[in-house]
């Protein structure tokens, strides 16, 4: 299985024929899309809908990750930046880098700011990353996130909560967004102490003069709690899954229907 998955993954890579799909993320104090991550999917002919956590996870025992990730920052830019174009918006992106990712491409000398310098959508960019980067404190990699930071490109960590209980990184590092991890977002309706911990969170968050996106949000309630919490962004499926680029057009042209109808129907 693993040995078909490389291969495939390999000739899909080579022939340009993996898909880029763009979750919103959406400023609740605007009422109005501001970003949209960028997540890599994957369609065989043979093997049918492969899922990501398996085929990023091969990406990397591989060496195969550099390449996915510059695939997805490339294509991802130049469709965010074409589509604020015909819609005259000037909506941001978001993607993924890994730790494995990140010192690969030092130990490799490829700048990424050179990369994303050439991108029309620069800097309105935000780079993701996971707490194990700022707290494996790999030099060259740190390094790179600071002239990155420097040049104007947003930090965000990813998955927040589920790493390592340091905070001192959110001090040391250049960190701009937390993103609260989905796990403790679907519990805070039903668990006090789940509540509280998201709560928590958003006002260190605040007081540090970090934004703070609230990942997975899927329901009325979720949404209304973290509303109460001041949480500013969010991102989940109570407002729209990942979606291929040409609905995703169709979404931000609707945006404001949508988001009204949603509203009502919380009430």
């Amino acid at each position: 299985r693993r040995h078909q998955l490389h291969m495939l993954l390999a000739q899909a890579l080579s022939d340009q024929a993996l898909d880029v799909y763009y979750q919103p993320i959406v400023d609740t104090q605007n009422f109005e899309v501001v970003k949209c991550e960028a997540l890599l999917r994957w369609t065989d002919a043979t093997l049918g809908v492969v899922n990501p956590a398996e085929f990023v996870a091969l990406a990397e025992d591989t060496g195969m990750i550099s390449e996915l990730g510059q695939y997805v920052m490339l294509k991802s830019c130049a469709e965010i930046a074409a589509l604020n174009t015909e819609l005259g918006c000037e909506m941001a992106l978001a993607f993924n880098k890994s730790t494995r990712e990140f010192v690969e491409e030092c130990r490799l000398h490829q700048s990424v700011l050179d990369k994303l310098r050439e991108q029309a959508l620069f800097p309105n960019i935000t780079v993701e990353i996971t707490e194990n980067l700022l707290m494996e404190e790999h030099a060259d990699a740190v390094k790179q996130l600071q002239t990155l930071s420097d040049a104007g490109i947003d930090i965000a960590i990813d998955d927040f909560g589920t790493g390592y209980s340091s905070l001192a990184y959110l001090r040391k590092f250049p960190v701009d967004i937390l993103k609260i991890d989905k796990s403790f977002i679907q519990e805070i309706e039903h668990d006090k102490e789940s509540r509280e911990l998201v709560g928590a969170i958003v006002s260190m968050a605040h007081g540090m003069k970090i934004d703070v996106v609230a990942e997975g949000v899927e329901t009325a309630g979720q949404y209304q709690i973290l509303s109460e919490m001041k949480c500013r962004y969010v991102q989940g499926f109570y407002f729209s899954p990942a979606l291929p680029l040409d609905d995703l057009k169709t979404y931000l042209t609707n945006f404001r229907r949508d988001y009204d109808r949603a509203v009502s129907q919380s009430c």
